[in-house]
């Protein structure tokens, strides 16, 4: 299916205006491009894990709100709305591209391929044919618009290890489940219960979709929450691939959730960071066993003390 996309660049001042006027004539969706909140994210740099170095010197009063419009719109009459309405009244100037839908919902897929993380786990698209060796642990997954494909390093550090730290017969909870791809490895690897929760409901669906795909329902249930909020037993293990500020947090309540002698598997660290969390594992009695650094994002595995 095609689309038209509509771009109005106008000044800050005329946001509200251009959107009413973009929504009056049918716009099925808005996209606003503000270099000022560009300009305030880098001046909250120390906030952010990554700036993209390209976007600093950006200083602009003006925005660009891309509309977009199906091929069912009689277009010609639209444009010829919006030069009524926008460009003649000098509020301003409009452009205008034809966007073919697979190109946001498909092309990301050519960059997704079958790959082996660990020692014997495979990740393996629903679309792509894959034969499988003897030893191998295959895990079908479509992340749609879901995080976790396996190809982040902080997707494939917890994985392998979860392979490496023995989860079978154990109850795992991945906080933040996104694709819901740990939780299935936990599963396939052997544990005899996964809870994985996230906070953004697609997740939740892309999620408990792939549960179903690989046949682990009855291992792994997905839940809709914030962090530990609907839990309420305690895991032999839990994985978190989320930023280190919140993983740091958490471990101040991880008392009520974590068995004793569990072990506590994080990442979504960046380097420069990863002190905050080696603090707040030993300020709660956690003993790591082991620290991997990949590209500069970090995995901690840690024990929590029996008598802590």
């Amino acid at each position: 299916m095609k689309w038209f996309e509509l771009l109005v660049e106008t000044n800050k001042n005329n946001e509200d205006l251009v959107t009413y006027i973009l929504y009056d004539i049918g716009a099925k969706g808005l996209e606003i491009v503000d270099e000022r909140v560009i300009n305030e994210i880098i001046e909250q740099k120390d906030k952010w894990d990554f700036i993209d170095e390209t976007l600093q010197g950006i200083n602009s009063e003006d925005i660009t709100i891309k509309a977009y419009f199906s091929e069912a719109d009689d277009i010609d009459c639209i444009i010829n709305t919006l030069n009524d309405r926008v460009v003649n009244e000098k509020i301003g100037l409009l452009s205008i591209n034809v966007v073919d839908e697979s190109e946001w919902q498909d092309n990301w897929k050519a960059f997704f391929n079958t790959m082996k993380i660990g020692e014997n786990i495979i990740i393996k698209p629903t679309w792509e044919d894959y034969l499988p060796e003897v030893d191998d642990i295959v895990i079908e997954l479509d992340p749609g618009m879901a995080f976790g494909t396996g190809t982040h390093e902080t997707t494939y550090m917890c994985a392998q290890a979860l392979e490496k730290f023995d989860v079978k017969g154990k109850r795992v909870f991945d906080i933040g489940c996104g694709s819901g791809i740990l939780s299935i490895i936990a599963a396939k690897l052997g544990a005899e219960e996964v809870i994985g929760i996230d906070l953004d409901m697609t997740s939740v669906e892309v999620a408990k979709n792939n549960v179903l795909n690989n046949n682990v329902d009855n291992i792994v249930e997905i839940r809709h929450g914030d962090l530990l909020s609907q839990i309420s037993d305690k895991a032999d293990v839990i994985v978190m691939n989320i930023v280190a500020e919140i993983v740091a947090d958490i471990l101040n309540d991880l008392d009520d959730y974590l068995v004793d002698n569990g072990t506590f598997i994080c990442s979504g660290i960046i380097d420069k960071k990863k002190d905050i969390v080696i603090d707040a594992l030993k300020r709660n009695h956690f003993d790591i066993l082991e620290i991997n650094n990949t590209n500069d994002w970090i995995c901690i595995v840690a024990k929590r003390r029996y008598d802590a």
